[in-house]
């Protein structure tokens, strides 16, 4: 992914991927909004302060998504 990274909204400190995998299970307890079981969650973490947007679910989809999120600020333009 070519995208990169703001800095983090709280502190300005450095992110970075994170990714969460959750163990198989027979009966998934989560699912992402387009239905598919959450097996792995992709999310960004704050080196310096640890925000992160995990969320309930634990993340993204895809670090695209995930790097999305991260790098929306309130009141910019698109």
């Amino acid at each position: 992914m070519s995208e990169e990274l703001k800095p983090c909204p709280m502190c300005g400190g450095k992110a970075a991927f994170g990714k969460t995998i959750h163990a198989p299970r027979k009966e998934p307890n989560a699912w992402f909004p387009d239905g598919t079981p959450i097996t792995t969650a992709h999310s960004v973490n704050c080196l310096l302060c640890g925000v992160n947007n995990r969320g309930l679910a634990g993340g993204y989809q895809t670090q695209e998504k995930a790097a999305i999120a991260w790098n929306t600020r309130a009141g910019e333009n698109a």
